[in-house]
């Protein structure tokens, strides 16, 4: 049961990343979720894959097959900052991870300087 709900909310971010876009093309929407799905199974079926994954115009790293989820969750997330930031504003950027929100900061969301 756990498996469907974690795939059902999958699929939901899939559909709201296609929809939406979040700043992003369509053909690079359908590039991340490709990857994602890819990156799992790999990981998932034979027990490894890649630690990176080349999208987007850019290198993201991670440690699991989990990771491109994860990027895609902070491009859904956007919406709320783009409310609130303005074109070129500062963010400042408390997390320790591997970069992700850095990125959608700066490409996606246009801060002119990014804090962390």
């Amino acid at each position: 049961m756990a498996i469907r709900g974690v795939f059902s909310s999958s699929l939901h971010l899939d559909h709201e990343l296609l929809r939406r876009g979040y700043g992003l093309s369509f053909g690079e929407c359908l590039d991340l979720i490709a990857r994602k799905y890819g990156t799992f199974l790999l990981h998932r079926f034979l027990g490894r894959g890649p630690s990176h994954l080349e999208s987007l115009s850019s290198c993201f790293h991670f440690l699991d097959g989990f990771g491109p989820a994860s990027l895609q969750r902070i491009v859904c997330g956007t919406g709320f900052f783009r409310e609130v930031l303005a074109k070129g504003g500062s963010v400042l950027d408390v997390g320790a991870n591997i970069g992700h929100f850095a990125y959608v900061c700066h490409h996606l969301l246009g801060a002119g300087r990014h804090l962390n």
